[in-house]
């Protein structure tokens, strides 16, 4: 029988689930495998999720589980009756059905996300080096991949940007058309930045990065390939871009309505300057997109296209669920092994 012991956003908040990981992974795992019922186990860990699945023998179901929950506390020391209300339990079918859901991105935070499926792929492969995933999980666990894998070609699942930096550069894609051809100043080497200066690396573009504190800069034009220049450089380079993405924290607009008039009168008469604000409070002034030649975009835009795109993806997710129940079938009658209820 296969069980799963679950604690993720959906069951606690994430201060408290951050309190439940399981700091030594291999550790957990052997300690679980020790207790005579239990004949398997893989331990799946990220951001926003603990998950143990485990084969047991039925008829000590109640018990196990139980002795499970001991380990876990132990192990993440916290006490048990805070652990038991942080989790929920999904023996046999559910078990798996919940894997599948895992692995397609259903019971992600950003519904549909890719990078699950590489750390279920990576959990399996840990277990399976540590010697606690058997063949019966190990093959549920590549069944699992293989779903997520079907989801994603099947249906628009992943498709569509979710976060705000890959909704700016979509946006700069629709304004600019070909951004390979283009000239981009990202104003911000934090996370955002950093996240829109990859997404824009894929698309062969020409980065410059410039942030307050120079290193930084320079650390993420050398990993996406770009250049970095200093932040008072910002308004030198401004006639030369075609886009300005601005992810920076600031207290007042770093660019206002005159600069940016002075920047486009140096330029190509032709040439129109997309500026994109992904900055909270704004780093671009409001009265800049009111020049004939700028195209300015906000996160009011940004979120705007992000919540269409989170709605596109929920509608998959039905679409998702058909081909769990088909695969689930598929899996159960393939081998005596997976009889699983």
């Amino acid at each position: 029988m296969i069980i799963c012991l679950s604690a993720s956003n959906k069951t606690t908040n994430l201060p408290m689930l951050e309190s439940l990981n399981l700091p030594d992974e291999n550790d957990a795992m052997n300690a679980i495998c020790s207790y005579e019922p239990v004949k398997e186990c893989i331990l799946l860990q990220t951001c926003h999720r603990i998950e143990i699945f485990c084969s047991m023998r039925k008829k000590h179901h109640g018990k196990t589980i139980d002795q499970i929950v001991k380990i876990w506390s132990t192990k993440a020391g916290v006490s048990l009756d805070i652990l038991r209300k942080a989790i929920r339990v999904y023996p046999g079918r559910e078990a798996l059905i919940h894997l599948f859901n895992i692995a397609c991105g259903l019971e992600s935070m950003v519904v549909g996300e890719d990078q699950i499926l590489g750390q279920v792929r990576t959990a399996c492969v840990k277990a399976k080096e540590n010697g606690t995933a058997g063949l019966f999980l190990r093959k549920a666990f590549m069944k699992a991949v293989n779903v997520g894998r079907r989801a994603r070609t099947e249906t628009k699942i992943n498709e569509g940007s979710v976060s705000i930096s890959s909704a700016a550069v979509d946006l700069a894609v629709l304004e600019l058309g070909d951004v390979a051809t283009a000239k981009v100043l990202i104003i911000g080497a934090g996370e955002a930045g950093m996240l829109a200066a990859e997404a824009l690396k894929g698309q062969g573009t020409s980065i410059l990065i410039a942030n307050r504190t120079y290193s930084r800069g320079l650390n993420l034009a050398e990993r996406v390939s770009g250049k970095t220049i200093e932040f008072e450089r910002i308004l030198d380079v401004l006639p030369d871009v075609d886009l300005v993405i601005g992810a920076v924290s600031v207290t007042s607009p770093i660019l206002n309505e005159q600069q940016v008039s002075s920047a486009i009168s140096k330029s190509n008469p032709s040439k129109k300057l997309v500026l994109i604000d992904i900055s909270q409070p704004r780093s671009f002034d409001v009265k800049i997109g009111l020049h004939p030649r700028v195209c300015l975009k906000t996160i009011d835009d940004l979120q705007a296209v992000i919540a269409k795109n989170m709605r596109n993806r929920e509608s998959e997710a039905e679409k998702c669920k058909l081909i769990i129940k088909e695969e689930l079938e598929r899996f159960r009658s393939s081998d005596p092994l997976f009889h699983i209820d």
